[in-house]
């Protein structure tokens, strides 16, 4: 995540997300190097303040601990020696004056030996920050599993099926994939997430609460409404908690049933109430049947809603506490 307001240029945002947008089906190595040059981050996590000499190891910390490795508590894969080193590679990483990526030579520490996980490059260049991913990639436990693979997995096996500790020998198989056969192919990746039989289990439905964003993009994309005034959802996404473009910090929302406490559970059905009724022209009559499929990932807590129409069924479903789950 990167927070608008730090960086504050809206272009490098937008230049940023189509870079998540143009990477994300494609290859993880790839996905991170093209990250380690990206103005919005370097602005964000500092890396246009780390220089020879004068170290800054916010952006090489957050690398490591969120974006491949995980923190040390949970995954002990690395020292807190390593991110010295670690920060050492991206040294000279910046922005030009036209908002451009630029790496600035005079910048960059060319002399300290980066010895890191067994490997050791004794004269630094331009691209010791490709090294450093290679390395982050290569880094595997006295097993030969990979360290990042299995952190990816979990992350993603925690947001889209259910809880990690469960199935850890499935999430350790599917990351020697994506590790090994796969070459860290992010649709190949997807495709075995996808495909288990612990995505398709009754039992993964209706076990996560939807961020505030997720509930507005469910009920538009499914019953192909199209809003009329984006500003009123940006407006009620803050409202809940989850002020676009802006999180909390460099995690991002901790999501989850953080989502939900006594004031943002009462204004979700608030504003999906509101959102009922201002859209209920749009509801297509010949969804009234498939409305609970389309739109609940389970049956409804409030029981079956009474109306009759597609609008009036639609409403009452998107205003059930069962519409916060996915």
């Amino acid at each position: 995540t990167t927070s608008a307001s730090s960086v504050d240029d809206p272009e490098l945002i937008a230049r940023q997300h189509r870079l998540y947008r143009q990477n994300v089906g494609g290859n993880l190595r790839t996905f991170l190097k093209a990250m380690t040059r990206d103005p919005a981050m370097c602005e964000y996590l500092d890396s246009v303040l780390n220089k020879k000499g004068k170290p800054n190891e916010n952006f090489g910390r957050e690398l490591i601990e969120l974006f491949t490795l995980g923190e040390r508590s949970t995954y002990a894969s690395y020292a807190e020696a390593d991110i010295p080193l670690v920060a050492l590679c991206f040294t000279g990483y910046g922005v030009d004056a036209n908002e451009n990526f630029q790496f600035n030579p005079s910048n960059h520490d060319f002399t300290t030996n980066r010895s890191l996980w067994g490997a050791t490059r004794t004269t630094g260049d331009a691209n010791d920050g490709d090294w450093l991913i290679d390395q982050i990639l290569a880094k595997v436990d006295g097993s030969g599993h990979s360290y990042c693979a299995r952190y990816i997995v979990t992350r993603l096996w925690k947001e889209f099926i259910g809880d990690p500790a469960t199935s850890v020998v499935t999430i350790q198989a599917i990351a020697d994939q994506f590790s090994g056969a796969f070459s860290w192919d992010l649709k190949s990746l997807y495709r075995a997430l996808f495909t288990s039989a612990e995505f398709v289990d009754p039992l993964s439905r209706a076990t996560r609460i939807k961020s505030p964003v997720e509930l507005y993009v469910t009920y538009f994309r499914a019953l192909a409404i199209t809003p009329t005034k984006w500003d009123e959802n940006l407006w009620t996404c803050y409202t809940l908690d989850q002020d676009l473009l802006d999180p909390p910090n460099v995690f991002g929302w901790p999501g989850g049933t953080n989502w939900i406490t006594v004031k943002t559970l009462v204004d979700r059905r608030e504003y999906m109430s509101w959102m009922g009724w201002g859209y209920r022209n749009q509801v297509p009559e010949r969804l009234n049947n498939v409305l609970d499929i389309l739109l609940l990932a389970g049956d409804p807590i409030g029981g079956s809603p009474s109306g009759t129409s597609a609008a009036d069924r639609s409403r009452q479903y998107i205003t059930d506490p069962a519409f916060n789950l996915r």
